[in-house]
């Protein structure tokens, strides 16, 4: 059976445990970190992976936007090629670090084993315009 070696295991143990806690409904920047390909029900779909940047509360909170590539869910695919400013065409790899504003709200679980818990999901992107978030960033702390 495996054994995490004393480094491995030291970090494992200094590592704060997630938090799945709701962050509040609002505009948040986020950095494009992945897009997947996966299989639904009914279809393939692609898996947008965001990640609120270092600066802005919540840094590092994760959100994932699922576009489908179904007729009936263009428009969501649509969306988020226009958060980007770039054509439908462009290869999703060139857009890999590259900033949105996600609208994030909350809802309820409805499978699994966390059915029932409150959620956030990505209810809207829009492009980024630093401008619209110059409330949010937090605090850098002085160097000494």
């Amino acid at each position: 059976m495996p054994q995490l070696n004393k480094q491995d295991a030291k970090g494992v143990a200094e590592t704060e445990v997630q938090n799945f806690q709701p962050i509040p409904d609002g505009w948040y920047p986020g950095v494009l970190n992945s897009v997947d390909v996966k299989e639904g029900q009914k279809g393939p779909y692609w898996a947008w992976e965001f990640q609120i940047p270092p600066g802005h509360k919540f840094v590092g909170r994760r959100f994932w936007n699922n576009t489908s590539l179904t007729e009936a869910s263009r428009f969501k695919m649509r969306e988020s090629f226009d958060a980007f400013e770039v054509a439908a065409d462009t290869d999703t790899d060139e857009l890999v670090g590259c900033w949105v504003a996600m609208q994030i709200g909350t809802r309820t679980i409805q499978g699994g084993s966390r059915a029932g818990e409150l959620a956030n999901t990505i209810m809207a992107l829009k492009p980024y315009r630093e401008e619209d978030f110059t409330n949010e960033i937090e605090p850098q702390e002085e160097p000494f």
